[in-house]
């Protein structure tokens, strides 16, 4: 809102976020990375480095497990905790999160195909 009282026009905001990304990444030699194989991640700090390990643990281990237990237990010896949320005060499991050390993220956080919905459905095709 202006000092007048009349609201600020929002209409191109997006716009012009997207022209000074762009100038900031320019004058700092940033760059978008496309897809998370292209990330530089030796220059991560916390908690997207550890976001990144656990990330790397859930794509080397999956194809190899055929339920959750599996997938718990191949984890846990990574020292990566796996617990799901429910819903409500429920049993009805609607989300998963995983814990490394002190930090803790929902599937979907870490990767779209780590969410619950997807991950539950690749344990039910097998």
């Amino acid at each position: 809102m202006k000092n007048d009282g009349s609201i600020v026009p929002d209409s191109n905001i997006r716009l012009r976020n997207v022209a000074v990304c762009r100038e900031l990444n320019k004058k700092h030699w940033l760059y978008f990375a496309n897809g998370k194989e292209l990330v530089r991640e030796h220059r991560l700090r916390e908690p997207d480095k550890t976001k990144y390990e656990i990330y790397h643990a859930i794509k080397t281990i999956l194809p190899r497990c055929k339920s959750w237990s599996d997938l718990e237990r191949n984890l846990s010896r990574q020292g990566i905790g796996l617990e799901f949320k429910y819903k409500g005060s429920t049993d009805i499991k609607e989300g998963i999160r995983f814990t490394k050390g002190q930090y803790t993220f929902s599937g979907s956080k870490i990767d779209q195909s780590f969410s619950y919905s997807k991950l539950n459905a690749h344990f039910n095709r097998i």
